[in-house]
């Protein structure tokens, strides 16, 4: 049983961090106007690449 919690969790808890990931990528890109286009994809690439590393943390 305690598995089951456990899973449930973790299926809360990316469902966040996948929520906080677009949330986070959707306002860099309403906001793309205001950076270079370097300057975006570099801020783009560490949003992913911290998502990444939070989830492979779990």
């Amino acid at each position: 049983m305690n598995d089951e919690i456990s899973k449930y969790e973790l299926i809360a808890t990316m469902k966040k961090d996948i929520q906080t990931f677009i949330d986070s990528e959707a306002m860099l890109y309403l906001k793309k106007d205001s950076y270079s286009a370097e300057e975006y994809d570099r801020m783009l690439t560490e949003i992913k690449y911290d998502f990444k590393t939070h989830l492979l943390q779990k």
